[in-house]
């Protein structure tokens, strides 16, 4: 089945909005820009254009984008002009590689076994971007990058983050009528609920035996949420209370589990 690889109307839209504001305005987004650079534009999709229209895509909401050492390769990439800007969010998954020389962070590599257990598919390790490219998207609620990880510093644009992330989800869902969408961090679960876009959760009762949770790792019983995203489309969301990192990173295996417990919930009726 084809894929994205040209946005969609409503995503080419959105992408060069953002991008002529911030030619216009960096600081737009009205951010504490001690913690935030305004030097590269906002990251608004992380991959989308080689996933196929009739696939079920793991849309993931993450914080925000980090400052690391290719920050720089990064802003070359993505400010000069729209085009590569919209190249480097919608085919994030070709352009992110060479940008980093195809090093696989510690984020990337901790989404390998959360991927395959979603795809049912074996993901390279060494080099995931071609499978990440076919199933996987990431929205960062924050879209400018961080020099590290400060709530308070977003807390003034809570309205323009809103209304950004309610765009780009409704975007989505136009293409994936039957999205979820998976929030893996508490950080980002804090940003939904001051926002007001978390409705009718419940919890996600993950039974294992005792076998299971020597292979999975205390961490897979971090607590798991079912509900919706109060927009205009309310997809459904899956919200775990812990990223893939510290006391919250569940063994391999057990990544992988999650992963394929959290597809089969999207073949449920809500």
């Amino acid at each position: 089945m084809q894929a994205n690889h040209e946005p969609p109307c409503g995503i080419t839209t959105l992408l060069r909005d953002q991008f002529d504001r911030w030619k216009s305005d960096p600081k737009h987004l009205g951010l504490d820009w001690g913690y935030y650079s305004p030097d590269c534009p906002p990251l608004l999709f992380i991959g989308g254009g080689g996933v196929a229209a009739r696939a079920v895509p793991l849309i993931t909401v993450s914080i925000e984008p980090l400052r690391t050492h290719h920050f720089e390769a990064q802003i070359a990439q993505a400010a000069p002009s729209v085009r590569p800007y919209i190249d480097w969010n919608w085919s994030y998954f070709d352009v992110f590689p060479r940008v980093v020389s195809g090093v696989v962070q510690p984020y990337w590599r901790n989404m390998v076994e959360f991927g395959e257990g979603w795809s049912s598919a074996r993901i390279d390790p060494t080099s995931p971007w071609a499978s990440f490219r076919d199933f996987m998207i990431e929205l960062p609620y924050i879209p400018m990058h961080a020099c590290e990880h400060v709530p308070r510093a977003s807390r003034a644009a809570g309205d323009a983050l809103k209304d950004l992330f309610v765009a780009r989800v409704e975007a989505l869902v136009k293409i994936w009528p039957d999205a979820t969408f998976v929030v893996l961090a508490s950080a980002v679960r804090r940003q939904l609920e001051r926002a007001n876009l978390l409705d009718d959760l419940r919890p996600l009762v993950l039974s294992v035996s005792a076998a299971e949770r020597g292979s999975y790792g205390n961490a897979f019983a971090t607590r798991v949420a079912v509900g919706t995203l109060a927009t205009g489309a309310r997809p459904r969301v899956i919200v775990r209370h812990g990223p893939f990192s510290r006391q919250y990173n569940p063994r391999p295996e057990g990544r992988r589990e999650l992963g394929r417990r959290f597809r089969e919930l999207v073949a449920r009726p809500e």
